[in-house]
């Protein structure tokens, strides 16, 4: 019995560690927003651009795809246009979640670019 409850802690905690992992992702990507905001402001409002760099990262993670941040919003129920998705992306959310828990995070950019269709 030791050692199935051994191995069900494990399971739980490498789907713990990936949430954590896809939240930090996410993270990182508001940060960058928030300071483009705060940058922006130095900018327009203070005459200051020396902080340039952050506005044009802040715009890169707001107007480009991150397709395991956005399967994200449809696995936790806050999106339920599916269609969308795939339009976007060409696969399913858990498609991507599915997929993602099992590539090295060097090749994770590849997830971060949408279909050209």
């Amino acid at each position: 019995m030791m050692k199935v409850e051994q191995a069900a802690m494990k399971v739980k905690q490498a789907a713990s560690d990936a949430e954590i992992r896809s939240l930090a992702a996410a993270s990182e990507g508001y940060l960058l927003i928030r300071e483009r905001f705060l940058s922006t402001f130095r900018r327009d409002i203070l005459g200051d651009t020396s902080h340039q760099s952050a506005i044009v990262a802040g715009n890169q993670a707001a107007h480009h795809g991150d397709a395991e941040t956005d399967a994200l919003l449809y696995e936790k129920g806050r999106r339920s246009d599916r269609h969308l998705y795939y339009r976007i992306y060409g696969l399913a959310p858990e498609q991507i979640l599915n997929q993602s828990k099992y590539v090295p995070s060097p090749l994770k950019c590849v997830l971060k670019v949408h279909r050209s269709d």
